[in-house]
C-alpha cells in the first residue's frame, strides 16, 4: 500500500507540476508580451509619425527652392525681354515686319511664308537672333 501511496503521489505532483507549469508559463508570457506589444507598438506610431514629419520638412524645403529657382529663372526671362523690347534695332524691325505685312494684306499665317518676310528676316537676322526663318516658300 505504501508504494500504491507514492505512485499517486508521483503522479498527482508530476502532472500538477506540468498543468501549474505551463499555466503558470503560460500566464507570464501573456503578462510580459501584453506590455511589450503595446510598447513596440507605441515605438512604431512615435517613428512613423516622425518620419513622416521629417519628409514632409524636407519636401517643403526642395518645393520652396525649386520655387525660387524657377521665379529667378522667370525673372531673368522676363527682363531679356524688357531689355529685347528696348533695343532700337529691335524695333525698328518689327515695324519694318508690320509695314511689310500691312502692305501685303495677306493674313499673318501666309505673311511668314512669304518673300518680303523671307528677305526682311534674311537681312536683319543680326538684330533679333531668335527670328524664324521659314525657308518653304508655299
Amino acid at each position: 500500500m505504501s508504494e500504491k501511496l507514492e505512485d499517486s503521489k508521483n503522479n498527482f505532483t508530476f502532472s500538477l507540476r506540468r498543468g501549474l507549469g505551463r499555466t503558470l508559463f503560460t500566464s507570464f508570457m501573456l503578462l510580459a508580451l501584453v506590455p511589450l506589444l503595446v510598447s513596440g507598438w507605441l515605438s512604431y506610431r512615435n517613428a512613423r509619425t516622425s518620419l513622416l514629419e521629417k519628409e514632409i520638412k524636407s519636401l517643403q524645403t526642395a518645393m520652396s527652392l525649386r520655387s525660387l529657382y524657377f521665379e529667378a529663372y522667370f525673372q531673368e526671362r522676363f527682363n531679356d525681354l524688357a531689355l529685347q523690347a528696348d533695343l532700337s534695332e529691335n524695333i525698328s524691325l518689327l515695324k519694318e515686319l508690320q509695314q511689310s505685312h500691312n502692305k501685303s494684306k495677306l493674313p499673318l499665317t501666309q505673311f511668314v511664308k512669304s518673300y518680303d518676310y523671307l528677305r526682311i528676316a534674311t537681312e536683319r537676322s543680326q538684330d533679333l537672333p531668335g527670328i524664324p526663318i521659314f525657308i518653304s516658300l508655299m
